[in-house]
């Protein structure tokens, strides 16, 4: 119930920023699929596909991302660093767990808002996306794990700058590395085994096999469970040593 109550009150403050908020997440996925589906990759096939079928999946698992993290870690920061707000909850008898589960829940409900945000304009590109179980579940848990990793930033990190730098050395690579914009078959052996360990590999992959009817992989499912669930015990731990 605890949970439940910080999600909602952060639902409240998300809900006078909604319009800004799909504006803003309507952008990218326009400018990636113009400039990339339409531009770049006219009359390019890639993993046997278009290359536009091939960009999609790859657009909503580094939109979902992106939105996750920086939806979660970011307000989260400044709450805490700036106005204070954070003391709130902080004062209040409420279980270390369950103020992660509220604000993970939060920076999740923001990342599959602003995923079905590029699944609809995918609509318009005309693009035939075989939506299923699999698909949604993975990018629950996409949307999950990287909103816990946004929570344990936002609780460890002292500056709304070295946030940044956070989000410049660990997010801006996985958005262009992981297999959102090409295949990682040709890199180095070196460079592509680093990479097909990144979370974001992972939820890629998963996302591109389902939408695309390829073979879903247990591997990389379970590697992003184990991810997941690291991400939000690290969430939970930071939070607890803030003194909550």
């Amino acid at each position: 119930m605890d949970a439940v109550t910080i999600f909602w009150q952060e639902l409240v403050v998300f809900k006078r920023t909604i319009i800004k908020f799909i504006s803003s997440n309507l952008v990218s996925p326009l400018l990636y699929l113009t400039a990339f589906g339409w531009g770049l990759g006219h009359g390019l096939k890639m993993g046997g596909v278009t290359y536009l079928e091939f960009l999609i999946p790859g657009i909503v698992s580094l939109t979902s991302m992106g939105a996750s993290f920086n939806g979660i870690a970011t307000n989260l920061n400044i709450s805490r660093i700036y106005f204070k707000t954070y003391e709130e909850v902080q004062i209040a008898p409420v279980h270390p767990l369950s103020v992660a589960l509220g604000y993970v829940f939060t920076g999740a409900f923001r990342g599959l808002l602003a995923s079905f945000l590029v699944l609809v304009v995918s609509f318009f590109f005309k693009v035939k996306l075989n939506l299923n179980i699999w698909f949604f579940l993975t990018l629950f848990l996409t949307c999950f794990m990287f909103s816990g990793l946004g929570v344990f930033a936002a609780m460890i990190i002292e500056t709304h700058e070295d946030l940044s730098n956070f989000s410049r050395f660990v997010i801006m690579p996985m958005t262009f590395l992981c297999g959102t914009f090409f295949t990682t078959d040709k890199l180095p052996l070196g460079v592509k085994t680093i990479i097909q360990s990144l979370p974001l590999t992972h939820s890629s992959r998963l996302m591109r096999s389902s939408l695309l009817k390829g073979e879903y992989s247990l591997l990389s499912f379970g590697a992003l469970i184990i991810y997941t669930l690291m991400f939000f015990i690290l969430a939970v731990a930071a939070i607890e040593k803030r003194g909550n």
